[in-house]
């Protein structure tokens, strides 16, 4: 090995399109952006159940609610 990037160096991997259906995002989608999104809806999901986070997670739209927060998280 020449250096330690070649052992670290990742493909990434990218989602464009969805059968027919075109991503709407130029460089496509990261499949580790799609993968953090489908864990937090779970978190979110889970996290509705416990009492006190339930009832703030509550008070949300629910659009807002299992979009929002994970796609914001996911895009942080």
């Amino acid at each position: 090995m020449r250096s330690y990037r070649e052992v670290v160096d990742v493909v990434e991997r990218r989602i464009f399109r969805i059968d027919r259906w075109r991503i709407p995002h130029p460089g496509g989608l990261s499949a580790a952006a799609l993968g953090y999104f489908v864990a937090l809806v779970v978190c979110v999901l889970v996290a509705s159940r416990l009492p006190v986070l339930g009832q703030l997670l509550g008070a949300l739209q629910p659009a807002l609610r299992y979009l929002g927060l994970p796609i914001l998280g996911a895009w942080a």
